[in-house]
């Protein structure tokens, strides 16, 4: 990662109407100088690629000096000297990125190294044993909350990332997760479709809980792992959020349909709703289910 430092500005090109950024004549002197008080520093530089592969330019403004903008900038290339393998440059980077989507200061090599090569108390706590003891120190939950987080501990969580050191811990790991539980929605749903397909005994328990998890689902796991690691890095257990930065699929609601007479009919036909979601027509400024299908 090399990195460059730069000025722009705000002013407005009159013949396009857009902003000069980078471009504009006055940032120069005639003699091809920096002007002294016209503009604002920036930097700009790549952070290595996410777990998933994904791209990341990082561009920051606001310097008041050049020499503002290359101590920091600086300070990023110290801190990615210290990864010798591509996975650990991923981590420094997540470390990266997430103290600047937090607008903390960047962390100093300390907290890089000990990231990388972590020999603290911690280092012998598994992501299942965190996760555990987590959970049983939540006292102030909500019923539904608690059974919810112990449901996506117990199904996902601790199968998948359980046995790794919470130290150790990045979002590779979640993203393979995330990779295996779609694996499994796929399988399952080839079964469904075809119950003599050799699958061995994989869907041979109740299928109640071996139903697929869709998108709101992985986001529901995604959201009970995160805040788990929050509460890790408020203990200083880690340095950075591994579920922070994975990509899931959106979650799309269904649109509702209305009960019609001819879905009012088949619905009596054959027991089966149109659409996951069916409301009555609107009368009145108020929505509900006909008098002849409430309490479906």
């Amino acid at each position: 990662m090399n990195g460059t430092t730069y000025k722009r500005c705000s002013c407005t090109n009159p013949a396009t109407g857009r902003p000069y950024g980078r471009a504009c004549p006055k940032l120069r002197r005639p003699g091809g100088s920096w002007h002294p008080t016209h503009g604002i520093w920036q930097y700009q530089c790549e952070l290595p690629p996410t777990a998933a592969g994904k791209r990341r330019p990082l561009r920051r403004g606001g310097f008041a000096t050049k020499a503002d903008a290359d101590t920091e900038l600086d300070r990023i290339r110290t801190l990615l000297a210290l990864a010798d393998e591509p996975e650990d440059a991923t981590r420094i980077g997540n470390l990266i990125a997430g103290a600047i989507s937090r607008r903390e200061p960047l962390p100093d090599q300390t907290a890089g190294r000990r990231l990388l090569h972590s020999d603290g108390e911690h280092d012998d706590v598994t992501v299942g044993e965190w996760l555990d003891a987590w959970l049983a120190g939540r006292r102030s939950l909500r019923e539904t909350t608690r059974r919810n987080y112990a449901d996506n501990i117990r199904k996902y969580l601790k199968p998948h990332l359980g046995h790794i050191k919470l130290v150790r811990l990045t979002g590779k790991h979640v993203a393979a997760m995330f990779d295996a539980i779609n694996a499994h929605n796929e399988a399952f749903q080839a079964h469904l479709a075809d119950p003599d397909l050799n699958l061995g005994q994989r869907f041979d328990g109740d299928r109640r809980t071996m139903k697929p998890a869709g998108p709101a689902a992985q986001r529901r796991i995604q959201a009970a792992l995160r805040a788990a690691l929050n509460a890790a890095m408020r203990r200083q257990m880690i340095t950075y959020n591994a579920a922070t930065h994975v990509e899931l699929p959106p979650v799309r609601s269904a649109k509702p349909l209305i009960w019609t007479d001819q879905r009012v009919a088949e619905w009596r036909r054959t027991g089966r709703w149109a659409c996951p979601v069916l409301t009555d027509i609107r009368d009145q400024g108020t929505w509900g289910l006909r008098e002849d299908v409430q309490g479906l």
